[in-house]
């Protein structure tokens, strides 16, 4: 049997390893609330974002967690100004479009 919580700590590796991913590839990111968005029209922000970004949602502690790891470990800190924007429901939405399109 497998130990308690391992799949826990299995699906928060794997988030890590995204956002880390996703610090690596892009230079630009932009904060955006999600609070009364529906699901449905979460789905179409997505779309209309791709192929040049991407949004990840997700637990603030979670975030800032990697986001600061990644800090720590790539000694590169232009990411830990996003750390105290992480505040409420809140996603990060990385792109290598123009900021202002």
């Amino acid at each position: 049997a497998k130990m308690p919580g391992q799949a826990k700590i299995a699906q928060k590796e794997a988030y890590h390893a995204k956002l880390v991913d996703l610090l690596e590839r892009h230079d630009k990111a932009f904060i955006v609330h999600a609070d009364n968005v529906g699901s449905m029209q979460f789905q179409n922000i997505r779309k209309g974002l791709r192929p040049n970004s991407t949004i990840l949602m997700g637990k603030n502690t979670m975030m800032k967690r990697s986001i600061r790891l990644y800090c720590e470990t790539t000694g590169n800190d232009k990411w830990a100004i996003l750390l105290d924007e992480l505040v409420g429901n809140v996603g990060i939405v990385f792109t290598t479009s123009d900021l202002n399109d």
